[in-house]
């Protein structure tokens, strides 16, 4: 649910973004970044970094594979050309592209069938046959999966890919999947020490991150990028280095921020479906120039108590202390130069865009569908699944 509907959901008309089409799958148990909306004003008028626009072709499957709008029935029959399946499994959404040999998409597929309403392997298998239907499969392609399908709850446990992890890496670890009798894989996720790559010591970062599905998307990321982010319940920070993640870090942000104004006292009887720019500029501010995250965290309920700002602006203040805190912790960890790539739908992806404007970070989104279909594709062309 969006306690937001009535928020803009565009970025703003100068952000630069590769792709159009939004992400089914990708960590979809977004329940924070889904609800906070993403707006196209800078709030307040504050100086701002500005976030480029360029809209990547359609028909460049060099690049960014053609996407149709999410839909259940196929863009447009895909005939007996189809070099590959490829399907983005998340918690709450599965999607499913079939690539020409080429790497563009003929067409695609979702449903709400994701890995947390799926109980067993032949729950996930009769899923996955419903999805593909005659529209998208010819019945012979190869197939890869990648996402929560390979989670410990998924279809099947995929193992963890090492850092540093390129595509040829991710590909000599792909999970083999029954499947029907075709030849299908699941792609691993990725583990590692917290923060490393960021110049911090590895020792010190206390575990070992996990990741699954955004390693997919980082694979689509254009070169020459160092640095993304991909908006989620949990967060990605990622390091990249000559197509390789070399270092991420991860932020529960959304799911915190679910947590919070749904089932804790600091959200008690404030409006989910509010939203208000002033008040995320706020929390943005607040968590700028105050770093003791915990208590500010209860300063959500002390504004409410004691009617010291309006109800409809604190839970896009909370959600602007989060996501504020998040930005500020992971560039301090990896403060490097350049352009940082905000992986994701246009929800999050705008959203994100607006704290790191605010706090003067030149950025760009890369639309998530775009992402998952690049790298998916780099994937099976280094494992000789296409």
């Amino acid at each position: 649910m969006n306690p937001h509907p009535f928020a803009p959901a565009t970025a703003a008309a100068s952000t630069r973004a590769v792709g159009a089409a939004p992400r089914a799958g990708a960590d979809l148990g977004n329940a924070c970044l889904d609800r906070a909306l993403a707006h196209g004003v800078d709030p307040d008028g504050a100086q701002a970094a500005p976030t480029r626009a360029l809209r990547g072709r359609a028909d460049d499957a060099a690049f960014a594979p053609g996407l149709g709008r999410r839909t259940a029935a196929a863009r447009t029959p895909p005939g007996p050309q189809i070099a590959l399946i490829g399907v983005d499994w998340g918690p709450t959404r599965v999607r499913a592209h079939a690539f020409d040999s080429h790497g563009g998409v003929l067409a695609t597929r979702d449903s709400a069938r994701g890995m947390a309403g799926l109980a067993n392997a032949d729950e996930f298998s009769a899923a996955l046959d419903e999805l593909l239907g005659a529209e998208l499969d010819d019945g012979r392609a190869p197939i890869l999966l990648a996402g929560m399908v390979g989670a410990r709850q998924g279809w099947q446990e995929a193992p963890y890919a090492a850092l540093p992890a390129d595509a040829d890496a991710i590909a000599a670890m792909l999970q083999p999947l029954r499947f029907r009798g075709r030849h299908a894989a699941i792609v691993p996720g990725v583990c590692g020490p917290a923060v490393a790559g960021f110049g911090i010591d590895a020792a010190a970062a206390g575990f070992a991150d996990v990741m699954r599905g955004e390693e997919t998307q980082a694979m689509g990321v254009p070169p020459g990028t160092a640095r993304a982010v991909a908006p989620g319940a949990h967060s990605k920070w990622l390091r990249l280095r000559a197509g390789a993640v070399v270092g991420f870090s991860s932020y529960p942000t959304g799911e915190l921020y679910s947590l919070l104004l749904e089932q804790s006292l600091l959200g008690r009887g404030l409006p989910a479906q509010a939203w208000s720019e002033r008040g995320f500029a706020l929390g943005l501010d607040t968590a700028r120039a105050r770093p003791d995250w915990l208590h500010q965290l209860f300063g959500v309920r002390a504004r409410h108590v004691r009617d010291a700002a309006p109800a409809e602006e604190l839970p896009a203040f909370l959600s602007g202390l989060l996501i504020g805190y998040e930005c500020l912790a992971a560039q301090a960890a990896d403060p490097g130069e350049g352009e940082i790539a905000i992986v994701g739908d246009a929800r999050p992806a705008a959203i994100y865009a607006q704290a790191l404007r605010r706090y003067g970070q030149a950025h760009y989104i890369v639309e998530g569908d775009t992402a998952f279909c690049r790298g998916l594709w780099r994937i099976a062309r280094a494992a000789g699944y296409a």
